[in-house]
């Protein structure tokens, strides 16, 4: 899988099962035990150890990795079962081959018995709150927003902004039914009521489950994107791309969670400026909603 994706050869790959050293050497697994530990002991609040974190951690792999556990109510991992994480040993260029640690999806069967062990529409499951699963010399009434790194990592405010980001993105776009609609499609699941249902009824729980979490005062809002014309572009909205080519896209957000707008031009087009609710020149728009919030993109042919 990583050589064909990556070009990643066998004896280039370090990899982390369940702890435990998969690929790799001795000293590759001590240094990602220095790294385990490094997290747990320093403030990561602190900007230097927050430094030191991102030169060794792809972070948005990271928050990638939790948010979508945490939205689809993964009740049956934690940092040292069914999880995996990978680097290449020496750090050639940028992206996935800059040797930082990078996290992968892993088990995730429990989504769909989670609310036989819980006992709840497995909608409602609120996974900050739920127990860990048992494991040796852990207390076994810790729960997930306790669990060691991810609570750690919490104390970093741009970390815990970024969470909160990337968990309403996911929501928002990724997990939205529509966009996985055509996912669902190509594996022949579009009719199974594990994902249609649980798409179309978790969005309201999971916003109510993020705010308790993290503790979060804001108000949902709703957010419409629109395009001047749709052949002209595209947006981001962090690290997602909501689909603008219709007569208009709108999510949900939350009141005083800041978000960034990004606006590229198609091949043969300009990008004028940002037109509505907020306006501006610049191709990246930095915004806080304080209500509901409606921004257009403006494009003009060259």
């Amino acid at each position: 899988w990583f050589q064909s994706h990556y070009g990643v050869k066998e004896k280039e790959l370090v990899l982390i099962s369940d702890n435990e050293l998969d690929y790799g050497t001795e000293a590759d697994y001590a240094d990602y035990e220095a790294l385990m530990d490094y997290i747990q002991t320093h403030d990561c609040a602190d900007p230097a150890v927050w430094a030191e974190i991102q030169r060794q951690i792809d972070v948005q792999s990271l928050l990638d990795y939790l948010a979508a556990n945490f939205y689809c109510n993964n009740i049956d991992w934690r940092f040292q079962k069914n999880y995996k994480l990978w680097r290449v040993r020496s750090a050639r260029g940028e992206g996935v081959l800059d040797g930082r640690w990078r996290w992968l999806a892993y088990d995730m069967d429990a989504v769909g018995w989670a609310s036989m062990r819980i006992e709840e529409p497995l909608a409602s499951i609120d996974p900050f709150h739920a127990l860990l699963p048992w494991l040796s010399g852990l207390d076994n009434q810790t729960i997930y927003l306790d669990m060691p790194l991810f609570s750690d990592l919490l104390k970093n405010p741009e970390f815990k902004t970024r969470f909160i980001q990337t968990y309403l993105d996911l929501m928002n776009v990724n997990f939205d039914l529509d966009y996985a609609m055509p996912v669902l499609e190509e594996f022949g699941l579009t009719e199974h009521w594990l994902w249609t249902d649980f798409l179309t009824e978790r969005p309201p729980y999971a916003l109510e489950n993020l705010r308790q979490a993290v503790e979060l005062e804001g108000e949902a809002c709703t957010l419409t994107l629109r395009l001047s014309d749709a052949a002209g572009g595209s947006v981001r909205l962090n690290t997602t791309q909501p689909d603008c080519s219709g007569e208009a896209w709108s999510g949900t957000w939350l009141t005083g969670v800041p978000l960034t707008l990004s606006a590229e031009a198609a091949p043969g087009w300009r990008f004028v400026g940002w037109r509505g609710d907020a306006e501006g020149a610049e191709n990246e728009l930095l915004l806080t909603p304080t209500g509901d919030l409606a921004v257009t993109a403006v494009f003009e042919k060259r």
